[in-house]
C-alpha cells in the first residue's frame, strides 16, 4: 500500500513510468508529474488515517431478477471505525450526479458482504484531476432493493427503472431535451406503471 512507500519513491517511479512509456512532450510530462505529486502525497497522508479493507474489488450480486457486476477502487474503515467506498474518477468535469445510480450498487454490495446497514457505508468520489472528494452518500439510494436497472452507460444511463409497493417507475434522463436542460440531474420524465 501506498501508505508505506516514501512519497520521492512514488515520484521516482510516476517520473520513469511517464518518460519510457507515454509519447509527450517535456511540458505535459511535467504537468502530469505535478499532478501525480499532487495526488501521491494526498493518498499518502489520508491512507495514515485509513484502514484498508479491500482494493479493486470485483463483485457481482443478483438485485431483483438482475445480475449486477462491479468493481469498487477501495474500501475502506476510516478513523471512526465506519465503512468508505472511494471511487475514482479521471473525468474532465466534476458531475457527481452521473455516479448516483453506479454507487447504489455498490453500497448494496458492500452491505450484503459485510452484512452492515448500506445507511452506514458512506460514497466518495475522488476526482483524479482536480484532487477533490465530493462526498455522495446522501444521494446514494437508501434502499438499493428498489433498484431494478437501467439503459444506456453505467455512468450516463438514458432512464433508471425502480420497483415501490409491486409498480416500476421509470426515471427518464435527457439533458438535451427542453425539460431535462432545466433539471441538474437531466431529468426529462418519470414514467409510473398503473395499479
Amino acid at each position: 500500500y501506498i501508505k508505506n512507500v516514501p512519497v520521492e519513491e512514488i515520484k521516482l517511479i510516476v517520473k520513469n513510468t511517464v518518460s519510457n512509456f507515454l509519447n509527450l512532450t517535456q511540458r505535459q510530462q511535467e504537468k502530469l508529474l505535478d499532478v501525480c505529486e499532487l495526488m501521491a502525497k494526498s493518498f499518502a497522508a489520508s491512507y495514515s488515517q485509513i484502514n484498508v479493507v479491500e482494493t479493486e474489488y470485483a463483485f457481482k450480486m443478483f438485485l431483483d431478477d438482475y445480475l449486477i457486476t462491479g468493481s469498487i477502487d477501495l474500501l475502506y474503515k476510516d478513523k471512526n471505525d465506519e465503512y468508505v467506498i472511494l471511487d475514482y474518477k479521471t473525468d474532465k468535469e466534476i458531475n457527481p450526479e452521473i455516479y448516483y445510480g453506479q454507487q447504489s450498487c455498490y453500497r448494496k454490495a458492500v452491505s450484503e458482504m459485510y452484512n452492515i446497514p448500506v445507511e452506514k457505508i458512506k460514497t466518495y468520489l475522488y476526482y483524479t484531476r482536480f484532487d477533490k472528494t465530493v462526498d455522495i452518500s446522501q444521494n446514494t439510494l437508501q434502499n438499493p432493493d428498489l433498484f431494478v436497472g437501467y439503459t444506456g452507460q453505467a455512468a450516463t444511463p438514458e432512464s433508471i427503472l425502480f420497483l415501490h409497493n409491486g409498480l416500476h417507475f421509470d426515471i427518464v434522463i435527457d439533458k438535451s431535451s427542453a425539460i431535462g436542460a432545466q433539471d441538474p440531474a437531466g431529468i426529462k420524465d418519470i414514467i409510473m406503471e398503473a395499479a
